[in-house]
């Protein structure tokens, strides 16, 4: 476990932390952390909790996120992590929570979602989603709060 939650640690996170191999929680949040050399993570498979939010200058995109299969927790809200959701965001059905408010994604919420059927809590507010829910999202049974404040313009499609 790596735990560091509102310290003056700054730079850029190695990619030589995807060398962590059994790694299971990454919470590094409300730091001063630079860069995209989070998603070197995405190659440690033991990951549970990925947490990089709250720092403002972390970059990059989710794109083979896919690799987490064992991921449940994703924090990555104020931050400039963005480009377009992955459909491989939706393989990772152990997935409870994803919170990214305030972050640059862009286009519409892959259908994929519609798999994550333990999610309880999806937060995209405040970023620049477009384009209208896919019906597969209707079987998210457990989700409790999703907030989607804040983006284009979504309808649902009944």
């Amino acid at each position: 476990m790596l735990a560091l939650f509102d310290t003056g640690i700054s730079g850029d996170i190695p990619d030589t932390i995807s060398n962590l191999a059994q790694l299971e929680v990454f919470k590094v949040e409300n730091c001063n952390l630079t860069g995209d050399g989070w998603t070197a993570l995405f190659g440690v498979p033991s990951l549970t909790v990925l947490g990089v939010a709250g720092n403002e200058l972390i970059t990059g995109n989710l794109q083979g996120i896919g690799n987490l299969a064992n991921l449940q927790q994703l924090y990555i809200g104020e931050t400039k992590i963005g480009g377009p959701l992955p459909e491989e965001l939706g393989q990772l059905v152990k997935l409870l929570v994803i919170k990214s408010p305030e972050t640059a994604f862009t286009g519409a919420i892959p259908s994929s979602f519609g798999n994550l059927k333990n999610l309880t809590e999806l937060d995209f507010g405040k970023n620049q989603l477009t384009g209208s829910l896919a019906e597969e999202l209707g079987g998210m049974s457990l989700l409790k709060k999703i907030s989607l404040d804040g983006n284009g313009e979504y309808f649902l499609i009944h």
